[in-house]
């Protein structure tokens, strides 16, 4: 008994999970040409899915096929006394002729999880007519809605108009149903005298804010040019449509829209420039000329002062850039400019002497260091010695600097007195 258990568990564990495809369309298998109906796939599987699904293109001669968007409707079923997962697809299929339309089967590919590969089946042959709405005419554009909405607007460049102006008129229609895709554009007349410009429509679909199509819209804009001045009306325009809610043909209408265009005219300022300069040069009819002379002469004796004064100019210019190239090299030269080097080389890693060895050699001419001072050489010990510190030395040494630069500055010679000194320490103190 225990070993039977064992066997039918194990076989569970190695069964592979199924993949079920269902199909249907709905509302109904019978539609108006116009009318949107859906195809609606079912992916189902005893387990779940690690991915979705890949459906295939759907093309059907003399109808419009949307395929599924990216947003799928979660489903929970029991089919065979078994739980099933999966997702539900739609095709928006607008059948644009009356017909007869086949559906072929379709293959459908999934992975469930802990399948070992991907996964095939494929949904049954469905088939569906579209027959011509009442009142309407064999080849006739049929549009099907539940509901329709049909709005326009008018804007001028300027108002008045004139000739030369532009003007929009902004048509939207707003269907409950059928994509945007499968609304018919506005049917327009030329009018005398303006020229029109074809405009791209802007379309787009509405839905239910769940992700689902719920209806499209469609955006006209018919811009005009006005080429000559009179009377003008945009005609009016009629849709003729079907409403599936009340089963009749309906017609909406928008009133047709009159202006008026009047002769370009040139702009006529707020007040008159003329008439200002004119009493300005009433009120003072020399002055401004005497203003104008006087300002000319200037701006042509500058001319020439400039002409005249160049090279003069230009020799100066050398000359100071000459001055300053000398004086800095002589600042570079001096020890000054060497003990500016000191702090910055000292808190480089590592530190360096090379700009205190300088200042040295040009504040007293001497080459070693030691030789200013006993603080310096016991700095140095610390930083080179057998046991050396050089953290701590460092930083007596950064600390030093003002008192090492007042005993390293030359102080003027002493008055030699003849006599050698009484503890000679250099050679050249002996006699």
């Amino acid at each position: 008994m225990a070993l039977g258990l064992m066997l039918w568990g194990w076989q569970a564990l190695a069964a592979e999970p199924q993949l079920r495809v269902q199909a249907q369309l709905q509302p109904d298998t019978s539609v108006m040409v116009g009318q949107t109906l859906q195809l609606q796939v079912d992916v189902l599987t005893n387990t779940w899915f690690t991915q979705a699904a890949t459906l295939p293109e759907l093309q059907l001669p003399g109808a419009l096929v949307l395929a599924p968007d990216g947003e799928a409707e979660h489903l929970n079923q029991t089919l065979d006394g078994q739980p099933f997962f999966g997702m539900r697809y739609r095709y928006r299929i607008t059948p644009q002729q009356a017909s007869s339309f086949q559906i072929p089967p379709l293959v459908v590919r999934a992975t469930p999880a802990q399948a070992s590969a991907e996964q095939s089946a494929q949904t049954p042959p469905l088939a569906f007519s579209a027959s011509q709405p009442p009142g309407f005419a064999p080849g006739e554009t049929v549009l099907v809605a539940d509901d329709l909405r049909l709005t326009q607007t008018l804007r001028l460049s300027t108002t008045p108009a004139a000739v030369g102006d532009t003007l929009v008129r902004e048509l939207t229609l707003q269907a409950d149903g059928p994509p945007g895709l499968s609304l018919p554009p506005p049917q327009t007349a030329a009018v005398a005298g303006l020229e029109a410009y074809p405009v791209a429509p802007r379309i787009s679909n509405l839905d239910d804010g769940r992700g689902h199509i719920s209806g499209g819209q469609r955006i006209d804009r018919l811009s005009y040019r006005i080429q000559r001045p009179g009377h003008y009306q945009l005609p009016a325009l009629r849709i003729k449509w079907w409403n599936s809610q009340a089963h009749r043909a309906q017609v909406s209408e928008l009133p047709a829209l009159s202006f008026e265009a009047t002769a370009a005219s040139r702009y006529q300022p707020v007040f008159s420039i003329r008439d200002d300069l004119q009493a300005l040069g009433r009120q003072n009819p020399w002055r401004i000329s005497q203003y104008l002379v006087g300002l000319a002469l200037l701006l042509a004796l500058g001319v020439v002062a400039l002409y005249l004064g160049r090279p003069w100019w230009q020799r100066g210019q050398q000359a100071w850039q000459h001055w300053r190239a000398a004086r800095q090299a002589a600042w570079e030269r001096s020890a000054a400019w060497a003990w500016e080097q000191v702090p910055g080389q000292l808190k480089q890693q590592p530190p360096q002497l090379g700009a205190l060895y300088l200042w040295c050699r040009r504040s007293s001419g001497r080459l070693d260091l030691a030789s200013l001072g006993p603080r310096l050489r016991a700095l140095l010990q610390a930083c080179y010695g057998p046991a050396p510190h050089a953290g701590a030395a460092l930083e007596q040494l950064r600390q030093a600097l003002p008192a090492l630069h007042a005993e390293g500055t030359p102080q003027a010679p002493s008055q030699g007195h003849g006599l050698r000194p009484l503890n000679p320490r250099h050679e050249k103190d002996f006699p």
